[in-house]
């Protein structure tokens, strides 16, 4: 085993170290049964030699012939450079199968904050919606430091995606929820046509069905008990968030959610929800969380004749302001919600100690490499030999 610890590097070991002892094992057994054939075939040739034997008797001419000299030595090379690259590749295959490894030690720097996507899944915002997100996405791999979280709602709220720092699970999250607010306005489009004369729209009535079925996969988790309760249940939706902060005691992190609704309350009763929009933000705030909101310009915000706009509106900033965050308007193509995020990186981030992470990490690389290497030129010299 000498030998086999010479081969690793610092602070490496074997994962399973008992086959690599076998390998030795059994290369000490395979060169012990050479040197006894060895042995074996020498007294065999002593004891068959025959000077007066014609042919014993003049091999001394062959060794005379310069070529037969060179190919005897090359012969002897060739055998035995096939040997030491067989026995090589056992070492290195012994090594490989043993799985040599280390453990990786990653300080992952200092945790900045936490940010929380509350996000409004009315079909009517699906464009501020995907705007917000699209534009996430692209910045997801610039919040170093940062953990993201998505949280769903419109009568009941659903944990999208916990707080976590995996920026490829992240992006992936956020490319279902682009998918679904682009079927959400595929969906608004087709009843807009079919809301004109659906008689005449049959394939567009299919489509649309089938649209729905769809989104009905992801809307179990926000309408359950839509019928008794309503819809767009806007303080439930954001007091339910501040409860998917991990520790929210914990005061050595920033907090922040990005809120994005247009605070259509469509409450069936006084009771339908928990908590109000204005007491869920001043919960915000005596956790120490901020909110950041958008809200839709006057164009995008939907069916504002049933609503107050102003009214919606004023009731949001407010609560936006109480949290002492910021507030946003949508407004289509002019709107870029990649600033907001900008500006929330710029949101001062408490400091924490640095994180460190221990993992194990495999390193069949070398002995992969001795074992191609030797495996070629074992090959080679047998070529050679038979040639």
């Amino acid at each position: 085993m000498v030998l086999m610890t010479f081969l690793l590097g610092k602070d490496q070991y074997y994962k399973w170290p008992l086959i690599p002892k076998i390998g030795i094992v059994i290369l000490i057994i395979f060169l012990l049964g050479r040197v006894v054939l060895y042995f074996y075939k020498t007294k065999a040739k002593k004891s068959d030699y025959n000077p007066d034997f014609l042919p014993y008797g003049q091999m001394w001419m062959l060794e005379e012939i310069p070529e037969y000299r060179f190919k005897k030595k090359f012969f002897f090379v060739m055998k035995k450079l096939a040997l030491v690259s067989f026995c090589s590749m056992l070492v290195f295959l012994s090594i490989a199968a043993g799985r040599p490894s280390t453990i990786q030690v990653k300080k992952i720097g200092r945790q900045k904050r936490d940010l929380f996507l509350c996000l409004d899944v009315s079909y009517s915002l699906y464009k501020q919606n995907y705007d917000l997100v699209d534009h996430l996405e692209k910045l997801v791999n610039g919040l170093e430091g940062d953990r993201l979280g998505i949280s769903m709602f419109n009568t009941s709220s659903m944990l999208f995606m916990p707080m976590t720092d995996d920026r490829t699970y992240t992006i992936e999250k956020l490319e279902e929820l682009k998918s679904y607010f682009k079927m959400q306005g595929e969906y608004m489009e087709l009843q807009d046509i079919i809301d004109d004369n659906p008689s005449l729209h049959t394939d567009e009535v299919s489509k649309s069905e089938d649209l729905l079925m769809t989104l009905r996969l992801f809307d179990k988790g926000t309408l359950h008990d839509n019928i008794s309760k309503g819809s767009s249940l806007i303080g439930d939706g954001l007091g339910t968030c501040l409860y998917n902060f991990p520790s929210i005691t914990d005061s050595e992190r920033t907090r922040i959610i990005i809120m994005s609704t247009d605070n259509q309350l469509n409450a069936f009763s006084s009771d339908s929800q928990v908590i109000n929009l204005s007491d869920a933000s001043l919960l915000c705030r005596d956790s120490r969380v901020t909110v950041f909101g958008i809200f839709p310009s006057d164009e995008f915000f939907y069916k504002k004749d049933n609503q107050n706009y102003d009214s919606c509106k004023n009731g949001f900033e407010e609560a936006v302001e109480n949290t002492g965050g910021a507030f946003y308007t949508f407004s289509g193509d002019s709107f870029n919600s990649g600033d907001i995020l900008k500006e929330i990186q710029k949101h001062p981030a408490m400091k924490v100690n640095d994180i460190t992470i221990k993992r194990e990490i495999d390193l069949p690389n070398y002995a992969l490499m001795g074992v191609f290497i030797s495996l070629v030129i074992f090959a080679a010299c047998k070529f050679a030999i038979r040639e």
